[in-house]
């Protein structure tokens, strides 16, 4: 059982519905903070993937330094240069891809972000309209049970 409330703070604080209203509002602001940590990730691998695209651009058009670096490489690798410069191409292709997907998730991520701001706003105006109400109450039973003299 509860204590009776003694001052309108108290009163509001142990409405059931302002309670659950801001334990909702604190389960959002959690998942704010997942979110934008999600959402941080992902731009970072955004980032990574458009970097590694430009790294593969510049490999793809470098000449070998001398025929003896070619020949090392080929030694090496098996393959020529012209060999290595088509496998940089197809994986600036698959960086691009990745690049690609990255961007649609930080896309989906904004948007879960977003809607997420929308329900904080809109709960915490609930919440401001409800504590009012109880505060009203709180101060008209003040009111009534005031002695006259």
């Amino acid at each position: 059982m509860t204590k009776k409330p003694t001052t309108c703070f108290e009163y509001q604080q142990q409405d059931p519905t302002y309670q659950a209203l801001t334990e909702r509002i604190a389960d959002l602001h959690r998942t704010r903070e997942s979110l934008e940590k999600k959402l941080n990730h992902l731009l970072w691998d955004t980032q990574a993937a458009i970097r590694a695209i430009d790294a593969c651009q510049t490999l793809i058009w470098r000449e070998p330094e001398s025929d003896k670096s070619d020949k090392d490489i080929e030694a090496i690798t098996g393959e020529s240069a012209e060999c290595w410069s088509s496998n940089w191409g197809r994986s600036a292709d698959m960086c691009r891809n990745a690049a690609a997907s990255l961007c649609q998730q930080v896309a989906a991520a904004e948007a879960a972000r977003l809607s997420n701001r929308e329900q904080i706003d809109r709960l915490i105006d609930e919440s401001n309209d409800l504590a009012a109400k109880l505060r009203r109450e709180w101060h008209k039973q003040q009111e009534a049970i005031k002695p006259t003299s």
